[in-house]
């Protein structure tokens, strides 16, 4: 099983990072307009030249600035173009339904989305679903993929950072391989962001939901690639003063 999604312009860049999600929100990676491209091939040997989702269907672009639609279900995001192996990794979402009793005799049905990371070969058009379920424990028995949260690719274009549920009181920051679909749990958190400065390259600035001075709080923390909190913040005004001052610069967090 394997992977997907997307980014704006090209993410390999540093650009200043600015969050642009509120924590404890529920994901929603349906809707989307943007492109990624995260391939090492020099561009004049590249049959495409980037990918884009519209109305939740991946398309690609030609050198000769000729649209080409590669997914047709209405549900897809988030796309990466991989030029070196002639395909897109994305997100597909599927609407879920589930029964739960209410008292001892009503039910109510939830409506909620389930993901699954996919690629899709550009000439073909053969789809591989790269992976769809978490392989740890979590409150979902069957392990599924319900929350996907700032979706970040690394700069080696091969892993995709996010956050995903695993505790009923906080979530967890997951690395994925794209091409493998292998995890790697990293750490608690319910906000980050990747540093690619040179002074503090692959460390993160984290918010935590956790049990400390203020009870339960997103705590903001300063954390090493092994996941050892190396500063704590009083605030997340003052986690941002910290890398002001410093002139951190952190990942793009990918485009829908």
């Amino acid at each position: 099983m394997r992977l997907l999604l997307s980014i704006t312009v090209i993410i390999l860049g540093m650009t200043n990072c600015t969050p642009t999600k509120d924590e404890g929100k529920e994901s929603n990676l349906v809707d989307s307009t943007e492109t990624v491209d995260v391939s090492k091939v020099p561009v004049a040997a590249d049959k495409y030249g980037r990918a884009f989702s519209k109305a939740g269907n991946i398309f690609v672009v030609t050198k000769d600035a000729i649209s080409k639609q590669v997914t047709f279900s209405s549900r897809d995001s988030h796309p990466i173009l991989d030029k070196k192996e002639n395909k897109v990794f994305f997100i597909r979402a599927f609407r879920m339904t589930r029964e739960r009793k209410v008292g001892l005799f009503r039910t109510e049905t939830d409506n909620f989305n389930k993901y699954s990371f996919m690629s899709v070969e550009l000439d073909k058009l053969t789809e591989e679903t790269i992976t769809d379920t978490k392989p740890f424990q979590s409150q979902d028995p069957e392990g599924g993929i319900y929350i996907i949260d700032q979706p970040t690719l690394d700069p080696d274009g091969d892993h995709l950072y996010f956050i995903t549920g695993k505790y009923a009181t906080g979530n967890e920051l997951v690395k994925v391989n794209l091409r493998t679909g292998e995890w790697r749990e990293l750490f608690a958190a319910d906000y980050f962001e990747r540093i690619l400065s040179v002074n503090y390259l692959g460390y993160f600035l984290v918010g935590q939901s956790t049990i400390e001075e203020r009870g339960r709080d997103i705590y903001y923390r300063l954390i090493d690639p092994n996941g050892k909190i190396v500063k704590k913040f009083d605030s997340k005004s003052s986690m941002e003063s910290f890398r002001r001052s410093q002139n951190i610069v952190c990942q793009n967090e990918l485009a829908t």
